[in-house]
């Protein structure tokens, strides 16, 4: 479905963990064939978080915290 979706570019926005970034980089060699692919890169995102935290997951973020750190752009996903 992704493949074909005609999107111009994929970012992946996985866990936080082994799992999640395993999985994340296996997506982004596949999804890279088709257009411009990043995943996240949570070391700016606990930069721009007010709190500290630990191991991050999109699901303990709220809509302000993911909508702040979209509107960082290119800055949290690495290409």
């Amino acid at each position: 479905f992704l493949k074909n979706s005609g999107v111009s570019e994929f970012r992946i926005f996985t866990d936080d963990d082994i799992r999640g970034r395993s999985v994340a980089v296996a997506l982004a060699e596949e999804l890279s064939a088709f257009a411009p692919t990043g995943i996240i890169d949570y070391e700016p995102v606990r930069r721009q978080l007010p709190n500290s935290i630990g191991k991050l997951d999109p699901g303990m973020l709220s809509v302000e915290q993911i909508q702040l750190l979209l509107s960082k752009g290119a800055q949290i996903f690495r290409l």
